[in-house]
């Protein structure tokens, strides 16, 4: 609205501006801040914020949260932890190699795009799977770090998994809700809840539990 229309404009020249006597309409009538929760503001409060006033539960001295630290994450958010090449070539994957994602550290950049930068990661000749790279038993960091560093994990050679290089994502549990594609998957995480462990052997996939 412009400002040639607001009632502020017709109002100029009366000094209470429609707040009635002097004084009336200034400071705080009502108190400060939440001030009358349990007076004059009673009926608000036991209406619209039940439970406010008072204490409930026991108390518990020096609590540690950490020990209770569990961020979670669900089935449909799990394919959004690798980049957008790794799902594509998981799909187009017909070597029955399962790609693995780990909620704990997540895919930064597939292996497969990133030769050049790691020379120790090389193709096994005599492998089932010719083709498929394999990661030795440090991975190349200097992207990362400016030097090589030990690999956080071994590559399952057993599973000819696509590896990955790796970084601390933070979710401990995987949950169940949503709908997993029709598509193997391996998923690593500390804790699994029923429901997310039946979906994910349900489209062949498997649970992996790690420290």
């Amino acid at each position: 609205m412009p400002s040639r229309l607001r009632k502020t404009r017709k109002l100029r020249g009366h000094v209470s501006h429609g707040h009635g006597r002097i004084g009336k309409h200034r400071k705080h009538p009502g108190g400060r801040g939440n001030a009358g929760g349990m007076h004059h503001h009673r009926i608000n409060f036991d209406k619209y914020h039940p439970g406010y006033f008072g204490k409930v539960g026991m108390r518990h001295y020096h609590l540690k949260r950490n020990q209770s630290f569990c961020p979670t994450v669900n089935l449909d958010k799990l394919w959004t932890l690798v980049s957008e090449q790794t799902r594509i070539n998981a799909a187009k994957n017909k070597t029955g190699a399962a790609p693995i994602i780990d909620v704990v550290r997540s895919d930064l950049e597939p292996c497969w795009k990133r030769e050049e930068l790691c020379p120790r990661l090389e193709s096994h000749p005599d492998s089932p799977c010719p083709g498929v790279l394999q990661s030795s038993e440090r991975i190349c960091w200097s992207r990362f770090t400016g030097e090589g560093s030990q690999c956080p994990r071994e590559c399952p050679d057993q599973k000819h998994a696509l590896g990955a290089s790796w970084m601390e994502w933070g979710y401990y549990k995987v949950l169940g809700k949503g709908k997993l594609p029709k598509q193997p998957v391996i998923v690593k995480a500390k804790f699994f809840s029923r429901r997310a462990e039946e979906k994910i052997k349900g489209v062949g996939g498997a649970c992996v539990l790690v420290a």
